[in-house]
């Protein structure tokens, strides 16, 4: 039937463009993957502001114990860092990699890449454009910031992978659900509050 007819191509345009989505993240993931393991295998020793990292969990690797590490007398101090969850997460990778530098630095890299998806899966939804998502992808995954912060031992891209979520989650709980426009201010008052929806409010919160 026409109608059939029609709902098979419009699922086939639907199919045309999310192959190309996924293609063009992966072109965009290769790029930024490529770029932030040579700035990795670049980068030489541990800088300054990598050692309050190691010296927050390496104590913990180690022993358990979220105690500050003491890299004189290579052991524990009775300072207790409280470790917040990025440095546990550091602390887990560093028990499965050890001390590399570059396996270390890899896990940066890897919240580096799982923000760089995010942000495309963000930007497509929100614009419904996959030339400009694809654009704004390949400038956060070819931006020099955001490859430095990938390719040392710190949790910032984290830190971005996180903030990119709690962005969407309030985007679409201030999007509500209902329809229609309230006929007094009190339904005003009322639809903003009730049509707020927590679904994705929770998520941000948390």
């Amino acid at each position: 039937t026409a109608g059939g007819t029609a709902g098979n191509r419009e699922w086939k345009e639907y199919g045309k463009l999310y192959r190309q989505d996924i293609l063009l993240l992966l072109v965009i993931l290769t790029v930024f993957i490529a770029l932030a393991v040579y700035r990795i295998a670049a980068g030489g020793e541990y800088s300054g502001d990598e050692f309050f990292s190691l010296k927050d969990t390496m104590g913990y690797a180690y022993t358990g114990k979220t105690m500050e590490w003491d890299f004189h007398t290579n052991g524990i101090t009775d300072v207790d860092v409280g470790l917040p969850f990025d440095f546990r997460l550091l602390a887990w990778w560093m028990r499965l990699v050890g001390t590399n530098i570059v396996l270390l630095r890899g896990l940066s890299a890897v919240y580096g890449a799982l923000a760089v998806i995010s942000f495309y899966y963000v930007v497509r939804r929100l614009t419904g454009s996959t030339e400009w998502t694809a654009l704004a992808a390949i400038l956060l995954a070819t931006n020099a910031i955001m490859l430095n912060l990938s390719s040392i031992v710190r949790g910032y891209t984290l830190l971005l992978l996180l903030n990119i979520w709690i962005f969407y989650f309030i985007y679409r709980a201030l999007q509500g659900r209902g329809g229609g426009e309230p006929k007094s201010r009190m339904g005003t008052v009322l639809r903003r509050w009730l049509d707020f929806d927590y679904r994705y409010a929770v998520p941000a919160l948390v």
